[in-house]
Formats: C-alpha cells, sequence, structure tokens
C-alpha cells in the first residue's frame, strides 16, 4: 500500500509539473530603431519573427533585416543582414517540414524618400538563422515599397499578393501577384493594370484544394464596398468580391482564418455605428460565410474612444473554444504616452471568456498575435520608451500568455502590470467609463486634497457611465474595489 501511495504521489507531481503552463516576456533592445510584421510557429514550437531595423541616414532611412527566433521558454537567438547603403526588411515567414525558415522579404537601393525598395528578396534559413541561398526578383516596371501577403499552401507553394506603389505617386497603389516553389523559383508573376486610388491588403486564407489563395483588403475594384476580398488562383488568375456586412461598416487592418470548412473568422477595424457615434472605431470579430457574407459579430473596445486591432495579425486560435484578439487604443507608435494592449479570450461562439490589458509603462502598439500548439499566445509588440530616450528607441516586446492568464483575476496573476477593468478616457473631462468582466466591484475617485468626489457600483460588461462634469480639474487617484479589497489603483487627470 505503501508503494501504491508514493507511486500515485511522484504521478501526481509529474502531472502537476506537466501541465504546468508558464509564459515569459522578452524586451528586444537595441540602439536602433526595431519593427515588426509577422510571427509563427515552427515544427519544434519556436517562434520566428521577421523583423527589420532603421538607421537613420540623412534623408533616407536605411534598415537592416532580422530575424528573432524565440523558444518556448523564452531564449532568444537573432540574425541580422546589413547590406550597408542598402534597405532590406523582412515581412513574412513560412515554415518547411523539414523545419527550415524561407523568410521573404524586400530590398533596393534608395533613391528619394518615396522610392526605397523595387525587389522582392527570399531568403532560406537552417533552424540555426545560417543563411543558405537568397534570391532577389525586381519588381516589374517602376514598382516600388511592396506591402504583401504571404501564405505556403499544401501543395508546397508560396504565393506573395500585395500592392507597390509606382513611379513616386506614393499614394497610387496597384496590385500585384507571384507564386514561388519552396527552392525560390519564380513561377509565375502578374502586375495586372488597375486603378490609381488607393489600396490596401490585410489577411491571407489559403483556398480549397491548394488552388491559390485569398486575400482582403479593399480599393481593389470600383464596387463601393468597404472591404474586399480577392480570390487568386494556382494560375494568379483573380476576382473581386465584396465581403457583405449588414451593417455597412468601414473597415480595415483584417485578419482571417478557417473557423470550418465553409466559414472563416475576421478581425478588423470598424466603424460601430452601434455606439451612437458616426466616427466611433472599435475591433470587431465576425464569423463569415464562403461566400463572404456576415453570420455573427462580436465588438470589442471602449465606448467612445477608438480602439485598434493589432496592425499586422490580431486573431488566431489553435482552439475553437479559445479565439485570442489583440488590439490598442489608437495613438501614434512615437507618441509621448504611455499606453497598454488590449488581449481578449473568446469561445467559439463570439462570447468573451475574459480581457486583460498588458503594459501601462511604455507606449505599446499592437503588431502580431499567434496562438500557440501548446494552448497559449504569443504576443507581438513595438514599443516607444519615451520617457528614458531622446533618440528613436522603438524596441520589440514579446510576451507569451495562456487562457489562465486572461480568465485568472489580475491581483492572482504573477504579473504586476496586468489589469483588467479598463478606465477611460485620461486625460478625462465631462465623464469617465469603464468597462470590465468583472462582477461586484466599487468605483472610487479621490483628490489630492484626500476626499471621495464619485464613488459608485460597477456592473460586469454594462455602460458605466460616470458624469464628472462638476468636478475641478486636476490630477486623481482612483481605486477599484472588490468586498471592500483594493485590486486596482491608477491615475487620472481632468484638463477641462
Amino acid at each position: 500500500m505503501k508503494k501504491i501511495f508514493l507511486a500515485l504521489l511522484l504521478y501526481n507531481l509529474l502531472s502537476l509539473k506537466c501541465n504546468a503552463q508558464e509564459g515569459f516576456e522578452i524586451f528586444f533592445d537595441t540602439e536602433l530603431e526595431s519593427a515588426m510584421d509577422d510571427a509563427i510557429e515552427d515544427m519544434e514550437h519556436n517562434y520566428i519573427f521577421p523583423c527589420y531595423q532603421h538607421k537613420p541616414a540623412g534623408q533616407v532611412k536605411y534598415s537592416n533585416a532580422l530575424v528573432l527566433k524565440v523558444s518556448t521558454d523564452g531564449d532568444t537567438i537573432s540574425k541580422v543582414i546589413d547590406m550597408g547603403d542598402t534597405t532590406c526588411v523582412f515581412q513574412h515567414c513560412v515554415v518547411t517540414k523539414t523545419n527550415h525558415y524561407i523568410v521573404i522579404g524586400s530590398l533596393g537601393y534608395p533613391e528619394s524618400n518615396h522610392k526605397k525598395r523595387n525587389f522582392i528578396w527570399i531568403v532560406k534559413m537552417d533552424e540555426q538563422l545560417n543563411i543558405e541561398w537568397d534570391k532577389r526578383y525586381k519588381l516589374a516596371d517602376n514598382y516600388w515599397n511592396p506591402i504583401f501577403e504571404a501564405s505556403l499552401t499544401g501543395d508546397s507553394m508560396i504565393y506573395i499578393a500585395g500592392y507597390a506603389a509606382i513611379d513616386t505617386i506614393f499614394y497610387f497603389q496597384h496590385l500585384f501577384m507571384m507564386k514561388f516553389n519552396l527552392n525560390g523559383d519564380t513561377l509565375k508573376t502578374s502586375y495586372p493594370f488597375y486603378n490609381s486610388s488607393n489600396k490596401t491588403i490585410y489577411g491571407v486564407l489559403n483556398r480549397p484544394n491548394n488552388n491559390g489563395i485569398t486575400v482582403f483588403g479593399h480599393g481593389f475594384d470600383l464596387i463601393g464596398s468597404s472591404i474586399q476580398a480577392v480570390e487568386i488562383d494556382s494560375a494568379l488568375d483573380y476576382e473581386v468580391y465584396p465581403v457583405i456586412d449588414p451593417l455597412g461598416s468601414e473597415q480595415a487592418n483584417i485578419t482571417s482564418k478557417w473557423f470550418t470548412d465553409s466559414t472563416y473568422l475576421v478581425s478588423s477595424l470598424s466603424l460601430n455605428y452601434n455606439s451612437g457615434s458616426s466616427s466611433h472605431y472599435d475591433i470587431q470579430v465576425g464569423m463569415v460565410s464562403d461566400e463572404h457574407v456576415f453570420i455573427d459579430r462580436q465588438w470589442l473596445g471602449r465606448v467612445d474612444t477608438n480602439d485598434y486591432p493589432a496592425w499586422r495579425t490580431s486573431l488566431d486560435f489553435t482552439d475553437k473554444n479559445n479565439i485570442w484578439v489583440m488590439g490598442n487604443i489608437e495613438h501614434f507608435p512615437s507618441q509621448h504616452m504611455d499606453t497598454e494592449i488590449l488581449v481578449y479570450l473568446l469561445d467559439s461562439t463570439l462570447n468573451v471568456k475574459g480581457m486583460k490589458l498588458y503594459g501601462g509603462d511604455m507606449n505599446y502598439s499592437a503588431f502580431t498575435t499567434t496562438a500557440t500548439s501548446d494552448g497559449g499566445c504569443v504576443l507581438g509588440c513595438e514599443v516607444y520608451d519615451w520617457q528614458n530616450s531622446f533618440e528613436d528607441d522603438q524596441d520589440l516586446w514579446i510576451k507569451k500568455v495562456f487562457p489562465g492568464d486572461i480568465i485568472t483575476y489580475a491581483e492572482n496573476t504573477p504579473d504586476p502590470r496586468d489589469r483588467d477593468v479598463l478606465v477611460f478616457p485620461n486625460p478625462f473631462s465631462s465623464f469617465i467609463q469603464i468597462k470590465t468582466f468583472r462582477e461586484n466591484l466599487v468605483f472610487t475617485l479621490i483628490g489630492l486634497n484626500g476626499r471621495k468626489a464619485i464613488e459608485r457600483a460597477v456592473q460586469r460588461g454594462g455602460n458605466n457611465t460616470m458624469n464628472t462634469s462638476g468636478i475641478p480639474k486636476g490630477f486623481y487617484i482612483y481605486k477599484i474595489s472588490e468586498n471592500n479589497k483594493v485590486i486596482q489603483t491608477g491615475k487620472l487627470v481632468k484638463n477641462y
């Protein structure tokens, strides 16, 4: 009996160790201005980030290409490619079945502030980020500065589709498409003539039966819809379809992922007509049919503030009951303000399971959201440390979280900067609003003289708006309490 008890105890201890889910947090800090565009998990469960670093040089910013590889424990290696007077960037990465990395970007020899990169650049790296080969393809005619999505399909073909400026007219964007094999050889290219309207591309889906890709954006046709799907087949022939939204809301910053064989999810920046304002943007998560018609949606964000989804990928999942969405309040990345990122966890019916705020000590800009095979999510952000730097000091912040980190109350998680009650705007004038998915909370606003200006119960998910028009301008401290225990504090300013 004693041996059985010890065996059971050992089994339970090993189970706890195996089931323990620990995240990590990384600051990638250099003297150069770093930026990221994508993230992907490889076959060995490492996370690969194609990036680049600006280095100021007179009137033209040259850049180095950068790749980061982060292990499940947060160990990081990096590869920088410096070509001197060439500007080169990495934008996307695909992983082969042999766990090699094909990193796709662009490069060029700048001729002016508007004409920087005119080559598509494909680099194959091994698991140690050593370069095995690189290939370069000049864009047709006088195309410059390509922005594109990339995807590896089941038949081992790499597709890219995006837009590029022509000549020096930066806002005249033209569609281009390319198809490569895993040796980096171009199999087909296409530069269809297009109208001169501005275009954007965000989000990519592989089409069924290895028949190309679908990219999302707008400006590709004169059909007038604010979001469009460009279906590109294996021969690079294409059709443009409107994504029909019953609300007709304007949309951008789109991330897409198949949910079933006949539906996909999109997250996007959308004009929320339900808010009662004609200029209020929110993060929208929608369920869309394979015929590009909205079926269902969930609005995420704050009332009377503009909340943006992460700039490159804002939605991902490996478990349909744990859908990750990341974004932040509207701001300039180099603005002198401390910002936070918003992380939501949704279930398979798009109901919110939990929400967290991270950051708050620097200017955080959300960029990539990558669900991981172990049930977690890797968040990729650019951060601007405006308080401690007098030059361009944009660094990278990478954090891995698990569902328990989002659902667990902030005061019970190991990160002291976690918060799960949103208090905004700051500065405020005639009102303060609060959003939370917790219950039985009390908000207290206290002046510097120690007197309470407001004390009020907060409702879960409700419209907790507090009139502050009669409060003098100045500095205030707020407290959020639960059962007389303070769980969150902060500073607020009334300007007028």
